[in-house]
């Protein structure tokens, strides 16, 4: 939604990426409207209306460039500039049709593409789709009052949005699809939230704002629950991960019962075993982190999987796993077997066993001996994240304390041929890789006042 279409539109072409000549195109209606927008403004003496500056676009399941009704106000004068304008779209050699819809007059336009508009204009509003019945059920619900305006959860939705933004958008995350299509993974990460949409030349931010009230088992309401903690440097990421994420770990049973309901956590030995560990020892804080080895030829390197546990009582810790599963001559790192505990922790599939062994105040879970070997020889010789110019220029858009943080290097995470490495990425930044494949990506999660500020920063990679 916005109130200042041309400065959207300005705003976009302003921007590195659309220079470059990467677009989100995941509008038709968009993407017809951007292209006329000139025509348009041309056509009227003083530009767009302040009525007509005001535009909304909404998406419908199955999402789809087409599955979308646009909205737009009507300033006097602007029924003619408007009913013009469509009819220069249109195409000469068909002519529009007039269909009574309950008493309402649908146009259906053919376009010179050989698709049809659908148009529902009074002398207040315009309602265009690519498909007629969604303009048809814009009219049932406005008749019945089944709209967005009569729903407590979109209601609720602190209604102001900050100065300086070019719109909002207005997402519904009770059903998130996650990872890539084979996947068929779903999380519910919230109701409905709103963003504050700002543009500048190489970024995006996306600030948001959610109550979360009705959803007590989303990821959102359960890291509600939990205390916040600081935002990592990057002292202890290694400076080739693609993906890191932290979160806070304060409740864990809230954690478990999330998991068990999201990411296909059974309760099997070794489940259990991990879980009981975890709730004596565990710190406050979990990280994984997605990354190569520094010497490894780029096109062959084996991504490695790590999972940074902190610990109340380290030395406690250690003898308890030392008794439980102790070395074996010949091996340096304990082995466990595999759990959908670690899998539901780190959000990918490990390998069988799993890989165990200390450094500093952590426990480091690993998919292979190999992964620890690197990644404390990384650590060791300082080849971390902290320093790193993009991490650096990232973390000061973030808060210095939040309850969940996710960073992926897009273009990196694209390149990896194994699935289980992308089950942590929302399926719409893997669906429209072209544009977001462009961009380093970071999500916080921020408490306060019983609202959760879900926020997304998207840097561009020249």
């Amino acid at each position: 939604e916005t109130d200042h279409l041309e400065e959207l539109i300005s705003s976009i072409d302003r921007m590195k990426c659309s220079r470059d000549g990467r677009f989100l195109y995941a509008s038709d209606l968009f993407v017809l409207l951007k292209d006329g927008l000139h025509a348009l403004v041309e056509e009227s003496a003083h530009g767009l209306s302040v009525q007509m500056d005001k535009m909304l676009l909404s998406f419908h399941h199955p999402d789809n460039p087409s599955n979308q009704v646009l909205y737009c106000a009507m300033g006097s004068g602007d029924y003619d500039l408007m009913e013009s304008f469509i009819n220069k779209f249109s195409s000469a050699a068909f002519p529009s049709k007039y269909i009574d819809y309950r008493g309402e007059e649908i146009r259906i336009y053919p376009l010179a593409d050989g698709r049809f508009l659908s148009v529902y204009l009074t002398r207040s509003f315009l309602v265009a789709s690519f498909q007629k019945h969604l303009v048809e059920q814009v009219i049932d619900n406005h008749r019945e009052k089944q709209t967005l305006s009569h729903l407590k959860s979109f209601v609720q939705l602190p209604q102001e949005g900050k100065p300086n933004v070019e719109a909002r958008l207005f997402v519904r995350m009770t059903d998130v699809y996650m990872g890539a299509d084979s996947l068929q993974a779903q999380a519910r990460v919230a109701g409905w939230t709103a963003y504050d949409l700002r543009l500048e030349e190489e970024a995006v931010y996306c600030s948001g704002v959610c109550r979360d009230d009705e959803y007590v088992n989303s990821f959102i309401h359960t890291m509600k629950q939990q205390q916040p903690m600081q935002v990592t440097s990057g002292a202890d990421i290694p400076a080739t991960a693609w993906l890191y994420n932290s979160y806070s770990l304060t409740d864990k049973q809230l954690i478990w019962d999330f998991l068990a309901r999201h990411a296909a956590v059974t309760d099997t030995l070794a489940s259990l075993r991990w879980r009981a560990f975890l709730q004596e020892h565990a710190g406050m804080q979990v990280q994984c982190c997605l990354f190569t080895d520094s010497e490894a030829e780029s096109l062959q390197a084996i991504p490695y999987a790590m999972v940074l546990l902190s610990l109340e009582q380290p030395e406690h810790a250690k003898r308890m796993i030392h008794s439980l599963y102790p070395l074996k001559r010949g091996e340096r790192w304990h082995v466990l077997p595999d759990s959908t505990l670690f899998a539901g922790l780190s959000g990918m599939t490990p390998a069988t066993p799993l890989y165990v062994g200390f450094h500093k105040e952590n426990m480091l879970v690993a998919n292979s001996p190999e992964a620890i070997d690197c990644y404390l020889k990384m650590i060791k010789q300082g080849e971390v994240m902290e320093g790193n110019e993009m991490h650096e220029s990232l973390l000061t858009t973030l808060s210095s304390t939040c309850r969940f943080l996710m960073v992926a290097d897009m273009q990196s995470l694209l390149q990896q041929q194994s699935e289980a490495y992308v089950r942590l990425i929302p399926h719409y930044f893997l669906k429209h890789a072209r544009f977001f494949g462009a961009f380093t990506i970071a999500i916080q999660l921020t408490c306060a006042d019983d609202l959760a500020y879900p926020n997304l920063v998207f840097l561009y990679n020249e």
